[in-house]
């Protein structure tokens, strides 16, 4: 046993050394670079300006706390997770992901997953958006447990695609996953008291968006006097639209009903919402 261990070593020792040795002609080795630019990718975010208003279009830049997190996995024909990476960057630059050591002779599945992280130290970060299952494509879902207080930091986009690695490098174009909107609430002025909820998917399947369970994300405001209150909302494209209970108190009495906001687009959308009656009186898609 000892002699045919050393005698295939010799032999790989022999290939190594090979004078006419060529990486390309003699092996089925490749790899294929792809890259991300990521100027554009909070372009799309609903933020308010000045006066009350609302317009499209995010922030340059993130700060130091922050950075965009580009994950990409790669399947074998079978669906089979074979490689994957993962790189942080900016806005200002663009973010770069290398698969070698691939087959020249199988087209891969390549998914690519973008968003916002939280760095709590130089190697360890807290992310919004967790990829679970990601051993199957057709099993890998993503679980999303809160968000972020700034809007354009619950962002989340992807890109599928098919690709035969022949040492070429790929640019790649994200889609967004995710839009945001402002719920209004309005007419509370004799309110002690306000619970308000949306419920929408925190769980759905990345590769066709479709839904897996939804939560009903609660909110309570104790009131002083105010008249209006604005309900930031982040949701995936799994949704089409989104169903707010509102709960107002009276002291001890209170009165429940429910609006539901029709989004099939998955527009930006602001909301007004008279609580008194608990009835949507306008919708504002951007």
């Amino acid at each position: 046993m000892r002699k045919l261990i050393y005698v295939i070593l010799m032999s790989l020792c022999l290939i190594a050394c090979q004078k006419n040795f060529d990486e390309l002609a003699d092996t089925d080795h490749r790899e294929v670079t792809f890259t991300f630019n990521t100027s554009g990718y909070l372009d799309s975010i609903l933020m308010p300006t000045a006066g009350g208003s609302y317009a499209v279009g995010g922030p340059d830049t993130i700060d130091s706390d922050h950075a965009i997190r580009m994950v990409g996995y790669c399947y074998n024909q079978n669906n089979e997770l074979v490689k994957k990476q993962t790189s942080f960057g900016d806005l200002q630059h663009n973010i770069e992901l290398k698969f070698n050591h691939l087959d020249r002779n199988i087209e891969y599945h390549f998914l690519f997953l973008a968003d916002v992280v939280t760095f709590n130290t130089e190697t360890d970060y807290y992310e919004l958006w967790f990829h679970l299952l990601t051993d199957k494509l057709d099993d890998f879902y993503i679980v999303s447990y809160d968000g972020y207080d700034e809007p354009a930091y619950n962002v989340l986009l992807s890109a599928v695609l098919d690709v035969t690695p022949l040492n070429q490098t790929v640019k790649i174009t994200m889609n967004q996953k995710t839009y945001n909107g402002y719920c209004i609430l309005t007419n509370l002025d004799d309110m002690s008291a306000i619970d308000y909820s949306a419920l929408y998917y925190q769980t759905y399947k990345i590769i066709d968006m479709s839904g897996i369970s939804r939560v009903l994300h609660n909110n309570h405001k104790t009131l002083n006097g105010e008249s209006e209150l604005v309900y930031p909302l982040t949701i995936s494209y799994a949704d089409k639209s989104t169903t707010l209970k509102i709960v107002n108190k009276f002291g001890e009495t209170q009165q429940t009903g429910t609006v539901r906001i029709n989004n099939e687009n998955c527009r930006p959308f602001v909301a007004r919402i008279n609580c008194a009656t608990i009835e949507l009186t306008e919708v504002t898609l951007y």
